[in-house]
């Protein structure tokens, strides 16, 4: 009798361990949405992600790539970059694990990645949350009010210049900077032809600069050669609160990097550093207040 109650005991205890590491092993994708998969770069049409985290059986030696539950490809890295997708759209991709006979050892599953915004142009006054947002958009209307919060970044197209005709609202804040830099910058160092021009500011137009970073800026294209130019150049009103610069203009180039305030503008530069040249000319009021600058030249004041 014993022995017969101690044969079940181990019989249950067996179907139990079984029932265990069938469900440790077997990886319900339900289980572990938005779970250990990461995103390493996304833009307005691709989003890469990485799954080095993931607990992925031992035998496992290629990986099924799904988006929106269609396969994509296979891969034997532990990374992916799904493209050609549509921007400002939700999607959710599949990682499947499948091991040298193509058997499916499991999977998971991330929901609600959403492509990076699009902007192509500036047609209303408009404020746009914290997000990455891909600029083509060349021009602010007149009487068109833009804002961008703290935290955004604005990825501007390889030589493009945002002619300013109403008002450009950059609020950053010292723990969440605005990020303006060129749609190739993915973390490593660009080439010159993929820089942004500038920002050139008209008469009764206004741009207010709060806590913000220029990246890969000041360098054009002129009579088929590039050359550094100014990363602002200004006919209206310019606000400056704490502008950091970064790889704006190239020391390898001819040309000048830096601010031009011109024709009965008005100019507030406060709490910024190497900010290149700053001309003067013929400005009908200025403030500068705890600015380091290459050089001021001032003319006709």
């Amino acid at each position: 009798m014993k022995s017969l109650i101690k044969y079940f005991i181990l019989t249950l205890l067996f179907i139990v361990l079984i029932f265990f590491l069938n469900n440790i092993y077997s990886v319900k994708s339900e289980d572990l949405k938005n779970s250990e998969i990461q995103i390493k770069n996304k833009t307005a049409d691709s989003i890469f992600i990485s799954f080095y985290g993931l607990d992925i059986p031992e035998n496992t030696v290629s990986y099924n790539m799904y988006s929106q539950d269609i396969l994509i490809g296979n891969t034997k890295n532990k990374e992916y970059n799904f493209t050609d997708l549509n921007s400002e759209t939700n999607y959710t991709f599949k990682v499947e694990f499948l091991d040298s006979n193509n058997n499916v050892l499991g999977s998971k599953s991330v929901e609600n990645l959403t492509t990076s915004k699009t902007i192509d142009n500036f047609n209303e006054s408009k404020t746009y949350p914290k997000d990455t947002y891909y600029i083509n958009a060349k021009t602010i209307p007149t009487d068109i009010e833009i804002t961008f919060e703290a935290g955004s970044i604005l990825k501007f197209a390889p030589n493009l210049s945002l002619s300013i005709y109403g008002t450009l609202n950059l609020n950053g804040t010292e723990e969440e900077k605005v990020l303006i830099t060129s749609s190739e910058d993915n973390g490593n160092e660009i080439s010159i032809e993929n820089y942004w021009n500038y920002m050139n500011i008209y008469k009764s137009a206004s741009l207010n600069i709060k806590n913000t970073t220029f990246k890969y800026a000041g360098v054009k294209k002129q009579y088929n050669k590039y050359i550094n130019c100014n990363y602002i150049e200004n006919e209206g009103t310019l606000n400056v609160d704490n502008l950091i610069l970064e790889n704006v203009g190239n020391t390898t180039l001819e040309g000048n990097i830096g601010i031009l305030s011109k024709r009965s503008s008005s100019i507030v530069l406060k709490n910024s550093k190497n900010l290149g040249e700053i001309s003067l000319d013929d400005a009908r009021s200025g403030d500068v207040q705890n600015v380091k600058i290459k050089k001021l030249i001032l003319n006709d004041l």
